[in-house]
């Protein structure tokens, strides 16, 4: 396929994110079974560069394309790739999106589509109840968060037969691994994925037990200069040195072209510069809006009041549902051009606008001032200039004049994404260039703390692999207190006093936490 007749594709038709063109694929080159799920005649520009990636062969894949490309449909191609070859009870994909309000949205969209299929959609966040959890996991296409999958295969024994159905992960804002917190919780989960199916694999091989189970991993990122790295991060899925398939598109791909602009100023405080910022939003408006529709997002609901008072229009927040869906829909027919909202609605907020404004970038919690997240940062941006709306967008965000610098790699995608689990190596007291090795010896220190106080069983005499991507096939034994200390998350130091309790007191080990 031609790369420049692609882009010129989109070059020539900006309004429409499915326009016909002799160089897309057509929705007929799907199995008949699935083309309902698609609601347009041919798949754009990016998607089509993929379609053979995913639909004619497993390979993980890892796509980079700017917001309102069309990456949504890559997940569902690869949904349909899968159930097309197996039936929908026989094996479950795992969607993991950064936020409860993206689960929410795509459970909703993704039951639509593909319930008429027999493929049953099932939603599993921190709001899902424990009788609604064990209903959630019987879903085929289960759609969940990283920190609730995390809760639930931390005791993966618990749910062994679940894990051995799994055969898709799904893996929306991959990029967000760059965060402090959502981050980890994200790399943690994904790696021990890996090793849960690796390990599976391996003991069934020992046992020669034919099976044909590997885990297809394809993920979505926003535009970052090192793909490659998160590429070569999800190439051992299924124990082998499997490839990876990465494919890279750049702003000339983005449907709908968007003015990105990092505005600083000078303050001797937040709430100064708030008052700044608010004064300073009228003739941005003025300038950036084009007389479109515009959707202010702030930080806290008392600077939307004094926002609306200052612009006399519309504000979203503490309305009633019913309330909320009027002015949004206002909003949409262009009879309310400005719309305020705090950050937290604007997640999930997905409305038309031609001009978004992030008016500050610290935000309130628990008394503390925090700056938003990347994944905040980029949702709010990605809600201006929607292709189906629009035939261009702008996006502003206004900050403090230290960090504009910061925000100017971020919106330009030259931000490189680093691990947030081994990206601080002086932690662990690190030094040099053998970080691996390194890690390798950590294991093996507190291996062996936990084999001299009988919570493990490992073959001391033989030397840890020097590489902490192998360390999950070693052989430990976990001892009674160590299950203990496992299932129950207890801290070693806690264990350790619970155990010299429960054996003087001559107490069995599964009856040690009754004490």
């Amino acid at each position: 396929m031609n790369k420049e007749n692609l882009i010129g594709q989109y070059q020539r038709s900006h309004y429409s994110e499915h326009s016909v063109d002799e160089d897309c694929i057509s929705i007929s080159s799907l199995p008949e079974r699935f083309r309902g799920v698609f609601t347009y005649r041919n798949f754009n520009a990016v998607q089509s560069a993929c379609f053979e990636t995913i639909m004619q062969v497993d390979h993980n894949v890892v796509i980079s394309a700017p917001t309102g490309s069309g990456k949504t449909c890559m997940m569902e191609l690869a949904i349909c790739r899968l159930y097309s070859h197996s039936t929908a009870s026989q094996f479950k994909t795992i969607y993991f999106a950064p936020t409860k309000a993206l689960c929410n949205e795509r459970t909703k969209d993704w039951s639509d589509k593909f319930k008429p299929l027999g493929i049953i959609c099932q939603e599993l966040t921190g709001d899902t109840g424990y009788e609604l959890t064990r209903k959630a996991l019987t879903g085929d296409i289960i759609i969940t968060t990283p920190e609730k999958w995390d809760s639930l295969t931390r005791r993966w024994e618990d749910n062994e037969m679940l894990i051995k159905t799994i055969r898709l992960l799904l893996i929306d804002e991959v990029h967000i691994i760059h965060e402090p917190k959502r981050g980890q919780v994200l790399e943690v989960i994904i790696s021990r994925m890996q090793s849960l199916i690796s390990k599976s694999c391996y003991m069934e091989k020992s046992r020669k037990i034919d099976n044909d189970r590997k885990l297809r991993i394809v993920a979505i990122s926003a535009t970052v200069p090192n793909v490659y790295d998160i590429a070569e991060w999800l190439s051992n899925s299924d124990g082998t040195t499997a490839s990876v398939k990465t494919r890279i598109f750049g702003e000339e791909f983005r449907p709908v072209k968007l003015r990105k602009e990092v505005l600083g100023f000078a303050a001797s405080g937040p709430f100064v510069l708030d008052k700044m910022l608010t004064y300073k939003l009228m003739e941005n408006i003025i300038q950036f809006s084009a007389q479109k529709p515009t959707l202010i997002n702030s930080r806290t609901r008392d600077s939307l009041l004094a926002m609306k008072n200052k612009l006399e229009d519309k504000l979203l927040a503490g309305m009633s549902i019913n309330d909320r869906q009027a002015i949004e829909q206002a909003f949409i027919n262009c009879t309310v051009s400005v719309i305020c909202t705090t950050s937290t609605l604007a997640v999930g907020v997905n409305l038309p606008a031609h001009l978004v404004i992030i008016k500050g970038t610290l935000s309130f919690n628990n008394g503390k001032s925090i700056e938003y997240s990347e994944l905040d940062i980029a949702q709010m941006i990605g809600r201006a200039g929607r292709p189906q709306f629009d035939n261009s967008g702008v996006a502003i965000i206004m900050t403090e004049n230290s960090c504009v610098e910061k925000y100017k790699r971020l919106v330009s995608g030259s931000q490189t994404i680093e691990s947030s689990v081994q990206k601080n190596p002086s932690h662990y007291q690190l030094i040099g260039g053998e970080i691996d090795r390194q890690l390798a010896l950590i294991c093996k220190r507190e291996l062996q703390l936990l084999h001299e106080n009988q919570f493990a069983l490992w073959d001391t005499e033989k030397d840890i692999i020097c590489s902490t991507r192998f360390i999950g096939l070693m052989l430990v034994f976990m001892q009674e207190f160590g299950q203990i200390l496992a299932k129950y998350y207890i801290q070693f130091e806690t264990g350790l006093v619970e155990m010299c309790t429960a054996k003087e007191d001559g107490v069995a080990a599964r009856n040690a936490l009754s004490l």
